[in-house]
């Protein structure tokens, strides 16, 4: 995987497959927005997982059979998954109270955050154009949450996080890579939200909401 990952150097396949995802996810979201009034968020997630395990098995099958799932790395992947269901689990969240262009906008912060844990963590060298970038992406989100009005919406605050933890999820694929294939890792991230959301519903079951709620409470 190493090998085949050090051959693979084409900027423009990662491109285009990065544009690709963004147009796909935006049409999920806006899904996910139309339905948050319907639906709990656990159950969207769970439905959503499930289904996405079955396609994910058929790649894995055709790309060299289920043994690209084996492993030695369960740990990192567990709390990786967890990480990333907590993002989007913080973003749905905030989808539900916040116009879709504001909620999208405010998770655009997470190239900020992943700017910085990157020369944490991954010692990687960010020129000075790269800081200056990160900084008016800062000052955006700043001028989106807007603190010096009267009320900030809280769902505004559960963006950011999704985008916060959205980096270290981010980081952790960037570590996990070096030694996982792209099938394993989306499989175990589909598993943990099975697991995740399962439970979730199981502790939510039997809790009620008032009407005049906030709507991420609700959609909780």
């Amino acid at each position: 995987m190493i090998t085949a990952a050090k051959k693979n150097k084409n900027p423009f396949k990662s491109i285009y497959y990065i544009v690709i995802a963004g147009f796909v996810l935006t049409i999920h979201d806006v899904i996910i927005k139309w339905i948050s009034d319907t639906y709990p968020v656990h159950e969207i997630v769970l439905v959503r997982s499930c289904i996405a395990i079955i396609p994910i098995l058929m790649i894995a099958h055709w790309r060299g059979g289920l043994r690209l799932l084996r492993t030695n790395r369960y740990f990192g992947h567990i709390i990786r998954s967890l990480f990333m269901f907590g993002t989007y689990l913080c973003f749905f969240l905030a989808l539900s109270a916040l116009p879709l262009a504001e909620t999208v906008s405010l998770f655009f912060s997470s190239p900020i955050f992943i700017t910085i844990l990157s020369v944490l963590f991954l010692k990687e060298k960010v020129e000075l154009t790269s800081w200056i970038a990160v900084f008016a992406g800062f000052m955006g989100v700043i001028i989106m949450l807007n603190p010096g009005s009267e009320m900030i919406d809280p769902a505004a605050f559960l963006a950011v996080l999704s985008a916060l933890l959205y980096a270290i999820g981010s980081i952790m694929t960037r570590n996990l890579g070096k030694t996982e294939s792209g099938v394993s890792l989306t499989f175990y991230l589909m598993v943990v939200y099975i697991v995740s959301s399962t439970i979730l519903a199981f502790a939510l079951n039997n809790t009620s909401y008032n009407s005049y709620s906030h709507p991420s409470l609700a959609f909780l």
